[in-house]
């Protein structure tokens, strides 16, 4: 449970596999928010889903797979008017990590929508 992994047979599509195998519903609840919550998955967003929007952001593109959850057999898609408020939240991870050199360059980019 909680398998966050970026398999690169599809670039730019993160595979959330957030199975839960437990009898337990609050703690199969709890096992996906710790997933969520985990410094992998603040990684993942500040990494690669940053890289992604910088992609789409430079190439005009309307909306792209952000996250695919195999299991449920659904994408997550990002579109246009989210670019910025996930760029804001990818900001404000970069912070906490003191990262200001990445801080710097997702306000210019928050600045260019």
């Amino acid at each position: 449970m909680g398998e966050i992994e970026k398999k690169d047979d599809e670039v730019g599509i993160i595979h959330l596999d957030l199975i839960v195998t437990g009898e337990d519903e609050k703690e199969d609840q709890a096992s996906v928010l710790e997933a969520l919550t985990s410094n992998e998955f603040k990684y993942i967003i500040t990494e690669y889903l940053f890289s992604h929007l910088v992609e789409a952001i430079e190439k005009n593109k309307k909306s792209f797979v952000a996250f695919r959850l195999p299991q449920q057999e659904q994408d997550y898609v990002l579109e246009k008017t989210q670019y910025k408020k996930v760029l804001q939240t990818i900001l404000s991870f970069t912070e906490q990590e003191e990262d200001y050199d990445k801080c710097a360059a997702i306000k210019k980019l928050i600045d260019t929508i």
